[in-house]
């Protein structure tokens, strides 16, 4: 993947993110970005399930968050903040209130 002979990087890909509109085109940028040897930080996954979850997108959200753990993220607060706002904003209390309940039994975060 390559952008006018330049090689990408995380913070080119993540402002590309910025600007696309279609979790489609997001996710195979994504993927692309993987493939090149670009390895996503954590605050691009909670971009993108920001992104998603407010466009009312939960499949990409869940996606975003498999993929960060494939890549051998472990969560933060802000990952787990992001997905919680996503599942709350798009009236998923229950499963809202068992990342919440996840999150606060790793004590990761105090």
């Amino acid at each position: 993947m390559r952008v006018k002979g330049y090689a990408p990087n995380i913070i080119m890909c993540n402002s590309i993110f910025g600007y696309l509109e279609k979790p489609r085109e997001i996710l195979k940028l994504f993927d692309k970005m993987v493939a090149s040897g670009v390895h996503p930080r954590m605050d691009a996954y909670v971009m993108l399930m920001r992104k998603f979850g407010r466009w009312g997108f939960l499949r990409p959200v869940f996606v975003v968050w498999e993929k960060m753990e494939e890549h051998g993220l472990s969560p933060d607060e802000h990952a787990y903040n992001a997905l919680i706002d996503a599942l709350v904003e798009n009236d998923m209390i229950d499963v809202a209130r068992k990342y919440d309940q996840e999150m606060l039994a790793k004590k990761a975060f105090s």
